[in-house]
């Protein structure tokens, strides 16, 4: 065993040890299922399975209505900036917006 008179030297070549031997495991791990090695059995119930992907008709926004109180012009139904500065509106006859009539255009309020 090598006698070291100087610990700063000591210490860094434990560090140097431990690094290299870190570095290998790693590598060693990484190269694990490249040579046909796997740490699961393909075989084994316990592997967690993909999630399901919900169908159309099972969706949450099915269920949401998008224009609820925009009858009495309460709710505005468009996109706007911060505490409403800038709104993007649709342009019909009347003064307000009302569903049932045709769009005229779109402007910024």
């Amino acid at each position: 065993m090598w006698i070291f008179r100087n610990k700063s030297f000591k210490s860094a070549y434990i560090s140097i040890i431990i690094s290299t031997l870190i570095f290998a495991s790693l590598y060693a791990l990484s190269n694990f299922n490249k040579i046909g090695l796997s740490f699961y059995d393909s075989t084994s119930s316990s592997l967690p399975t993909k999630p399901k992907i919900q169908e159309k008709s099972e969706w949450l926004t099915n269920f949401v209505d998008p224009l609820i109180g925009i009858k009495n012009g309460e709710v505005f139904p468009g996109p706007c900036l911060p505490f409403g500065v800038v709104k993007v509106g649709i342009d019909t006859n009347d003064a307000g917006y009302t569903v049932d009539e045709a769009v005229t255009g779109i402007s910024r309020m």
